[in-house]
């Protein structure tokens, strides 16, 4: 089982994001968190699912957790 993290750029902004993969899966699952969360509240539950088979995916959304951008803000939810 494979577990990686790091950072991906959108419009600009650094984004956290994380998976776990399984040696062999059959399908993708991504977790999303809500509202004044992060996507580490998942892991637990990802590992759950990725000892099943599924590959999951997480990532912090702009403003949370680990990721860039203005905290407790957004201007519109596409901003999101």
């Amino acid at each position: 089982m494979a577990r990686r993290e790091g950072y991906l750029l959108s419009k600009g902004v650094r984004l956290f994001h994380w998976s776990i993969t399984p040696d062999d899966y059959s399908a993708h699952l991504l977790f999303v968190h809500g509202m004044a969360e992060h996507s580490g509240r998942y892991q637990e539950v990802a590992e759950h699912f990725a000892s099943l088979g599924y590959c999951c995916h997480a990532l912090d959304l702009r403003g949370l957790g680990r990721s860039e951008g203005p905290r407790g803000h957004a201007d519109s939810f596409q901003d999101l």
